[in-house]
């Protein structure tokens, strides 16, 4: 079985499973495979920017800012790879948050409840960073269903993956269970 093949079986049996996008993030998400695009990379965007102000604030003790910081780093490869697949299509690259206050409008725009600007301490980072992680973890299973170009489905279910190990670090950080089911789907 080639590798096309083996993707479109991978993305028929995931689209069976994929949850339904944030309301706020289907309201204002422009069509066809830019728009997934354009709101998958808002959430990366977003995720790298708490990881980074988590590692910032000093608020994480030192295994927890190593953690925080590879996250940062994964989610600013994802963006990349995103982007450039966004701008093939002719779509355009969103801005990243500057500030805690266009990051939360970013969070907030996807659905995500939790706001970076009312953290005062490392396990409201990590709250935070798992609120957005669950919706990007949902956003992907959305794009894979959605996508029409297999090599970004290919894309976003090699990401997916990462999201997902993403939820076992952070629930293990907090204390809950890091893998409470066999499938991870996100929260949408």
């Amino acid at each position: 079985m080639d590798a096309t093949r083996r993707a479109l079986i991978a993305a028929a049996a995931l689209a069976a499973l994929a949850p339904r996008a944030p309301r706020a993030a289907r309201a204002a998400e422009p069509a066809g495979d830019a728009g997934v695009l354009t709101t998958i990379l808002e959430a990366e965007l977003a995720l790298a920017y708490v990881y980074a102000s988590a590692v910032a604030s000093g608020l994480l003790g030192e295994e927890l800012a190593e953690a925080a910081g590879t996250l940062a780093e994964h989610e600013r490869a994802h963006a990349a790879a995103i982007a450039t697949q966004l701008e093939a299509l002719g779509g355009r690259r969103p801005d990243p948050p500057q500030t805690p206050e266009e990051a939360d409008a970013m969070l907030a725009g996807l659905g995500i409840e939790a706001r970076l600007g009312a953290v005062s301490d490392g396990d409201g980072f990590l709250r935070v960073a798992l609120a957005a992680e669950r919706v990007a973890v949902a956003l992907y299973h959305r794009a894979i269903a959605r996508l029409e170009d297999v090599r970004l489905i290919q894309t976003a279910a090699s990401i997916i993956g990462a999201e997902g190990q993403h939820l076992v670090v952070l629930r293990d950080a907090i204390g809950s269970d890091p893998v409470p089911s066999a499938v991870e789907i996100g929260q949408s």
